[in-house]
């Protein structure tokens, strides 16, 4: 396999895009044989790792591939893949997303789902300096068991940055105390946030009536809100319905949210 991969990315400068399909990645060899050729390639906008197993140990690699990266890098993927790193999880996490800060500002779309990795205020901190400083407009942290603590690290600097994407889906350690932060988002001036995710997470009628309904009311940005699979009745659709569409009256009607196009239905992850 490594003799294989180091002659075909050394005859192919043209590469845009490397995805990593079910690989096992233990001891790092691969990663550090691909280093070279990532300083070369100024083509190369996105490396997605889909499924397989990084391993014990591994994390420093894969923060050397990472910072070897060009600055041609666009958008990272890190999608059901299993780490193997154990109870140094959370630390050999923060390592790896503290290669992206300094070196790789120009992202503009990270996604890390399905890893089963525990980001809590540490590690979304970390990743909210590269939100703060950088081009990020598309984040995707699904099932990274993200809490109330790590959504208020990253609302803080999603309220200051560019992302256009926020997608929570699938975090259940949010509550209702984090809900509150994300909601913020909705009714601050300058948001540019276009797209929340929140499909299968800890929402009732009650977070979404008293907390997103209303948040909603005077939001002339967000165009799409999934809530899809959560625990909503026939009581939180009508809360949002009334939102689009507030029938008391002419003047109501008017000053209805007009800008959401998508509402529950889930697109992507």
């Amino acid at each position: 396999m490594e003799t294989f991969l180091a002659m075909f990315f050394s005859s192919n400068r043209s590469i845009n895009k490397i995805e990593f399909t079910d690989l096992n990645f233990s001891g790092g060899e691969i990663l550090q044989l691909l280093c070279p050729y990532l300083q070369r390639s100024s083509r190369l906008t996105e490396i997605s790792f889909y499924a397989g197993y990084f391993g014990p140990g591994t994390a420093d690699k894969l923060s050397s591939f990472l910072r070897s990266c060009n600055r041609s890098l666009c958008a990272l993927s890190i999608r059901f893949v299993e780490t193997g790193w154990g109870d140094d999880e959370p630390q050999e996490l923060l390592e790896v997303i503290k290669a992206l800060v300094p070196m790789h500002r120009q992202l503009t779309k990270l996604t890390i789902d399905g890893c089963r990795m525990n980001m809590r205020r540490v590690e979304c901190q970390s990743l909210a300096n590269l939100l703060s400083f950088g081009n990020l407009h598309t984040l995707k942290l699904s099932n990274c068991g993200i809490d109330d603590e790590g959504a208020d690290a990253l609302v803080d600097a999603v309220a200051i940055g560019r992302v256009r994407c926020l997608s929570l889906s699938r975090n259940m350690d949010i509550t209702v105390t984090g809900y509150q932060r994300i909601a913020a988002l909705l009714v601050m001036p300058d948001t540019t946030l276009e797209v929340l995710k929140l499909s299968h997470c800890e929402i009732d009628d009650e977070v979404l009536v008293n907390i997103f309904a209303n948040a909603l009311t005077n939001n002339h940005k967000l165009k799409t809100f999934d809530v899809e699979f959560v625990d909503i009745t026939t009581v939180g659709w009508s809360a949002l319905a009334g939102v689009l569409c507030d029938a008391s009256s002419l003047n109501s009607i008017y000053l209805s949210n007009h800008t959401l196009e998508s509402v529950g239905t889930q697109d992507g992850y």
